[in-house]
């Protein structure tokens, strides 16, 4: 049941597969072509104010964000380019998460299931309308994705050189998006399992493991240095994490959708905000944030657990950042009310079925290193993004991950029935899954009506003056 591939399925063998790649490059670059320019907002003013820096030789002003997403805008602007040929190059990138999955859905599936999975992600609305924004997650999904296809060959084959090739592109995924970084360690109890499968000898698994870890410590440690010289003090790539827990812990911020408001009084240090705090003392400002968070949760921890579950499930919500831009007219123009329900329409039907389907496709496919994989990302999304607080953007490096599940499921359709009558404790698993996504989608349907009746103006995005 689960097909593995010796050779990378490849656009120039798979006319499928190089459909999907040209209809993907279209629809990025088109939309490229229709918003080249649109005003940058949020932490895209942040991203594109670094790179200008990076690339008038200013060094880079920040130990709040991480570097990478900069230093690569910053390569355009040092050419004398402007954002629109950093949304054209972030529109390939986008473009070439549809062969990577192929790959991995191919070692899972088969054929069928590549084919399917890459359509999927060459389709996908909320990816296509993501990758020309000026956010990190274009470049970190590609970097994900690369480093899976050589772990995945790598516990196939396990040769030294694919995973010391994933542990650098897990490297610079997480100088993009460092939660990566709490992730990475999962991976050796998820290397362990493939041992005990009889894939290969603990001894040589633990080595391997090594090999993928000293990998991702030579692109991350040389930043953590360049880090301790230039401020004296220790963080491994960004001060974010503990602004994180603070803003979680926040009374005023519980359980509010922090899509649609956001406000700097929730991540105070005194008289300043956190990221002005680190500017000036790092150290002091994570050590107090994280004293002040843990102090909030120890002295009413069943608020705090609530908090985290409410989050936890917005994480899959079907509101996107796509929809979130339509209503706020963050294209750079008013979005007509039909074009607004209409793609309302298909990005919550396309969401429903990545996430119900691809949770099924999990639940129901054998036991495989990329099953393994993808379970351990959706878990440790879920507590991190539970402890801390979701965005609708936090799933997207997720999607394509779904989008193989739903490949599988797609074209094993009679062993998922199957497992689903003849396996009672698959069976209510898939159906706590699918409750579970009922429960949180309800709290969107005021949102999603207001989208298809008003395109979305009676939930704008309000960020709180500061104090």
């Amino acid at each position: 049941m689960m097909p593995r591939s010796d050779s990378a399925l490849t656009a120039a063998r798979d006319p499928w597969l190089a459909g999907a790649v040209v209809v993907a490059l279209l629809l990025r670059c088109g939309l490229v072509a229709l918003f080249p320019d649109p005003t940058p907002v949020n932490d895209e003013i942040d991203y594109w104010r670094l790179a200008e820096g990076l690339a008038r030789g200013e060094g880079f002003a920040s130990n709040f964000r991480p570097p990478l997403h900069p230093a690569f805008m910053a390569v355009f602007i040092g050419f004398g380019e402007g954002a629109g040929a950093v949304r054209a190059a972030q529109a390939l990138l986008g473009a070439l998460a549809v062969p990577l999955v192929a790959v991995v859905a191919e070692r899972v599936g088969g054929r069928g299931a590549a084919r399917g999975a890459a359509w999927l992600v060459a389709l996908d609305p909320v990816l296509v309308g993501f990758s020309h924004l000026l956010w990190s997650e274009t470049l970190y999904v590609a970097l994900l994705l690369g480093g899976l296809v050589l772990l995945l060959r790598g516990a196939e084959r396990w040769r030294w050189l694919d995973w010391a090739g994933a542990g650098l592109a897990f490297g610079l995924a997480s100088l993009a998006r460092p939660q990566l970084l709490t992730f990475l360690p999962l991976l050796l109890p998820w290397a362990w399992l493939q041992a005990r499968r009889g894939r290969v000898e603990r001894r040589r698994m633990f080595a391997a493991f090594g090999v993928l870890t000293l990998a991702t410590c030579c692109v991350v440690l040389p930043w953590s240095l360049r880090n301790f010289r230039t401020t004296g003090d220790i963080f491994l790539i960004d001060t974010n994490g503990p602004y994180n827990l603070l803003v979680s812990t926040e009374p005023g911020a519980y359980r509010v959708d922090k899509d649609d408001r956001w406000s700097p009084r929730w991540a105070a240090i005194g008289n300043m905000h956190y990221m002005v705090a680190t500017q000036r003392a790092p150290g002091v400002a994570q050590r107090v944030a994280l004293a002040r968070a843990v102090k909030r949760i120890r002295a009413d921890p069943g608020r705090f657990l609530v908090k985290s579950a409410w989050e936890a499930g917005h994480l899959f919500t079907l509101d996107n950042f796509v929809l979130r831009h339509l209503r706020n007219d963050w294209y750079g123009v008013a979005s007509p009310r039909g074009l607004a329900a209409a793609l309302t329409v298909l990005c919550v039907a396309w969401t429903a079925v990545l996430y119900a389907g691809g949770g099924i496709g999990l639940v129901t496919q054998p036991a495989s290193p990329f099953r393994g994989f993808a379970l351990l990302a959706i878990g440790h999304a879920l507590v991190l993004y539970g402890i801390t607080y979701s965005l609708s953007r936090y799933a997207v490096p997720l999607r394509p991950l779904l989008a193989v599940a739903v490949g599988w499921a797609a074209t094993h359709r009679g062993y998922v029935r199957e497992r689903l009558v003849g396996n009672r404790r698959v069976a209510v698993v898939a159906m706590l899954l699918v409750a579970g996504l009922l429960v949180a989608w309800v709290r969107d349907l005021p949102l999603l009506a207001d989208m298809l009746t008003t395109g979305g103006k009676g939930f704008p995005f309000v960020r709180d003056a500061l104090p």
